[in-house]
């Protein structure tokens, strides 16, 4: 009898266990989900009615591919200190983007 006990205590363990190795690949799953959310928002991709993981994926692999493009700047602003850039003023150059974007909205670079 004292054995049967045990095995039904043994298999409430085991059952627990089970049930908190399932909470914890759910958070797991969430925390990941999140940081793929905040990658994609970054790129300026709108996560809405995105639900799993693999469509997030492929969003960001599709946007990544199209972000790599280059756009030609002309600095109005040496960019050495905030940038770390050993351009001119007046000088042209091409950038991704995404630096692009920041250099521009800085007041450092116009788009040519």
């Amino acid at each position: 009898m004292a054995n049967i006990e045990a095995l039904i205590d043994e298999a409430k363990q085991l059952e627990i266990y089970s049930e908190e190795l399932d909470t914890e690949a759910k958070l797991k799953s969430a925390i990941n989900f999140k940081k793929l959310q905040v990658e994609a928002e970054e790129l300026g991709i709108d996560t809405t009615g995105i639900e799993t993981q693999k469509d997030l994926k492929e969003a960001i692999k599709a946007a990544s591919k199209s972000s790599g493009k280059k756009i030609k700047v002309e600095f109005t602003k040496i960019p050495a200190g905030r940038f770390g850039l050993s351009h001119n003023i007046g000088d042209k150059a091409e950038f991704e983007k995404k630096q692009a974007d920041e250099m521009i909205d800085a007041g450092y670079a116009k788009k040519v």
